[in-house]
C-alpha cells in the first residue's frame, strides 16, 4: 500500500460519523417511539384500551385471563342496581312509616275528643300538629286556657310515647299589637310558645328534646285580608321531627 493510498484512507475516516452517533440515533427513535405511544394511549377511550390490551394479552399467551377479566365490569353495575333498590326501599319505607304516624296521631286525638281542634299534615320539617285559633290562647293572649290543656296533655303523651324531638312555633297575623306585656307580635308568639313549653316539660317531657320559635306573622298559611284567613293564621304549631317519627 503506497503512502499516497493509505493518506485517503485516513481522510475518508476522518470525514464520516463517529462510533457513537449510532447509539444516539437509536435512543433518539426509541424515544420518539415511547412518546408516540404516550400520545396515541392519552387520547384512547377506555373501551378501546381495553380492546387493545385483550388482544395483546392473546398474543403473549394470556388468552384465559383476558377473557376472565372480561365481565369484571357486570359485578359493578349489579351493585349499582341492588344500591338503588336500598334507596328505594328505604323511601318507601319512609313514606308507609309517615303514613301510620299519621294515622296513629289522628286516631289518638279522635280517641280524646280532640281532633277537630287541631289539622295534622306531613311535611319536609316533620308531622305538624297546628292547634286552631282561640284553642290554647285568648286572642292577644299568651295564657293557656283551661280547655287548651286537654290537647297539651294529649301532646305530652304522643312525646312519651315517639321521643322523638318537638319543635313548638307561635305565629300571629298581620295585625299589629302594642301593650306592656307584647310590644309587637314577635313576643306575643314567642311568648306563646314558650307557655306551651313550659307546660309540656312540667308534666313530663324531656326538656332536652323540646324547643320553641316565633315567627310573628312572617309564615302565614293564608291570606291576611279576611277575618277567617287571620285567624288561620293565629296558631301554634307543634312539629314532630321526621327522622325520629318515620322510623318503624
Amino acid at each position: 500500500m503506497t503512502p499516497r493510498f493509505e493518506e485517503d484512507l485516513e481522510g475518508a475516516a476522518e470525514e464520516g460519523s463517529p462510533p457513537w452517533m449510532t447509539s444516539f440515533c437509536d435512543l433518539v427513535v426509541l424515544m420518539l417511539c415511547f412518546f408516540v405511544l404516550l400520545l396515541s394511549f392519552a387520547k384512547t377511550d377506555p373501551a378501546t384500551f381495553r380492546s387493545a390490551l385483550g388482544s395483546v394479552r392473546q398474543a403473549l399467551g394470556g388468552q384465559e385471563q383476558a377473557q376472565s377479566s372480561e365481565p369484571a365490569s357486570a359485578p359493578s353495575a349489579q351493585i349499582g342496581h341492588t344500591e338503588g333498590e336500598r334507596v328505594g326501599g328505604a323511601s318507601s319505607r319512609n313514606e308507609l312509616a309517615e303514613r301510620a304516624t299519621l294515622a296513629r296521631f289522628r286516631q289518638y286525638l279522635d280517641e280524646r275528643g280532640l281532633g277537630a281542634q287541631v289539622e295534622l299534615s306531613a311535611s319536609s320539617r316533620g308531622i305538624v300538629l297546628r292547634a286552631r285559633d282561640r284553642v290554647l290562647f285568648e286572642s292577644a293572649d299568651a295564657s293557656l286556657k283551661a280547655d287548651g290543656v286537654a290537647l297539651l296533655d294529649a301532646v305530652r303523651g304522643l312525646c312519651q310515647e315517639l321521643r322523638g324531638r318537638l319543635t313548638i312555633e307561635g305565629h300571629s297575623d298581620d295585625r299589629p299589637i302594642e301593650s306592656a306585656l307584647f310590644p309587637s307580635n314577635w313576643e306575643l308568639s314567642v311568648a306563646r310558645a314558650s307557655a306551651v313549653l313550659r307546660y309540656l316539660v312540667a308534666a313530663g317531657v324531656d326538656p332536652a328534646l323540646v324547643h320553641v320559635a316565633g315567627y310573628a306573622d312572617t309564615h302565614p298559611v293564608a291570606s291576611n285580608a279576611t277575618e277567617e284567613g287571620r285567624a288561620q293564621n293565629r296558631r301554634v304549631e307543634l312539629v314532630f321531627d321526621y327522622d325520629q317519627v318515620a322510623t318503624p
